[in-house]
């Protein structure tokens, strides 16, 4: 078996021959350069070589590293995990161009080949071995996997071991999925509210701004449109979304999309973003003016009022906003009468002053 990155290392740190682990490195660095054509040829040449050789046994020797390489190169072109230990030693040595040459080779790889695990390695490979583009390559070829065995969503809800599969996909796979998967999309959008549930349950949670990358806001909605149990389960993600999307209450007012995403908003979604606690907030008057933003065109019903009414924190209104505009927003309708709140208000103000 060809070493991995480790191995190199380790053998730095434990033998301490320099002469000869500088040797090894350089041959192996000149090859990693080579072009894929040349690549090939290397490969077909020698591989009777690497059928019937021992990796074991010509590790420390000076001059062989060419074979290690060959084993690597043969190996890339068996399979798409090979090509995840050639971008760790394009990451190690340095060089961008094997990078590029087996971003390269992707598209001519059977997909057949490709596993789960192969797509969270891809996935996961540090930023500093691929460029843009080549990272765009390897995304391309990971999301048609993940398309062609997750792309039903009602299926892999129905299926254990599908669901399961799906589950342990890492993060940047499952956003991939969320921004091209089309078909069902309320099974699709309770299947990523799975997946965010799963990692919760398992300590490894994303934070509210990553959760709400994975969602639009029409997903929000149509999760709203789920029997009453099935909601209730789809509740904790519904407010890491709204947290990530909507916790900046003064940026909502000011950004004209985000408004108008906030403003499409189902009831359910409104009301449980106005009782939090989290939420960021110049003062309560923000969100006041957001809420009527929200119920600007809408018909409410009395409750639906009430229920707003009743999220909205009164007294911690600014005293001019609370006395002058409050008692003329029309779907303010609080279960006390705004004058007598306010006089009571003003007298403990005072009295605190005083004292």
């Amino acid at each position: 078996r060809a070493p991995p990155v480790s191995f190199l290392l380790s053998m730095r740190a434990s033998l301490g021959n320099q002469r000869l682990y500088a040797s090894f490195s350089a041959d192996l660095k000149f090859y990693l350069q080579l072009t894929p054509v040349t690549l090939n040829k290397y490969v077909c040449r020698t591989s009777m070589l690497l059928q019937s050789a021992t990796p074991q046994s010509k590790y420390l020797i000076p001059g062989n590293s060419q074979y290690i390489c060959a084993l690597r190169s043969r190996r890339l072109m068996l399979g798409r995990k090979c090509l995840i230990l050639m971008l760790q030693w394009t990451d190690y040595l340095g060089s961008p161009e094997c990078a590029v040459a087996c971003m390269d080779l992707l598209p001519s790889l059977d997909q057949t080949q490709m596993q789960l695990s192969h797509v969270n390695h891809f996935l996961s490979l540090p930023q500093p071995i691929l460029s843009m583009s080549c990272f765009c390559k390897v995304e391309d070829v990971c999301i048609e996997w993940v398309l062609r065995a997750y792309g039903d969503a009602s299926k892999v809800l129905a299926d254990a071991k599908l669901l399961q599969q799906f589950k342990s996909l890492i993060f940047p796979a499952v956003k991939l999925y969320s921004e091209r998967v089309q078909k069902n999309r309320i099974n699709a959008a309770y299947l990523l509210a799975s997946w965010v549930t799963l990692q919760d349950q398992q300590s490894n949670g994303h934070g509210p701004a990553q959760v709400a990358e994975l969602f639009r806001c029409k997903d929000m909605n149509l999760l709203c449109t789920l029997p009453a149990d099935a909601f209730a389960k789809v509740k904790p993600v519904c407010w890491k979304y709204l947290l990530g999307k909507f916790g900046d209450v003064y940026c909502i007012i000011n950004e004209a999309a985000l408004l108008s995403s906030f403003c499409s908003l189902e009831f359910a979604l409104v009301e449980m973003w106005a009782g939090r606690n989290e939420l960021a907030v110049h003062n309560e008057n923000d969100v006041a003016v957001l809420l009527t933003f929200w119920c600007n065109g809408k018909s409410l019903s009395t409750l639906e009022e009430e229920t707003l009414s009743g999220s909205l924190r009164v007294s911690q209104l600014s005293r001019s906003f609370r006395c002058l505009i409050v008692p003329k927003l029309a779907w303010f309708k609080p279960a006390f009468d705004l004058q007598v709140f306010n006089t009571m208000l003003d007298e403990e103000s005072a009295s605190l002053i005083s004292q």
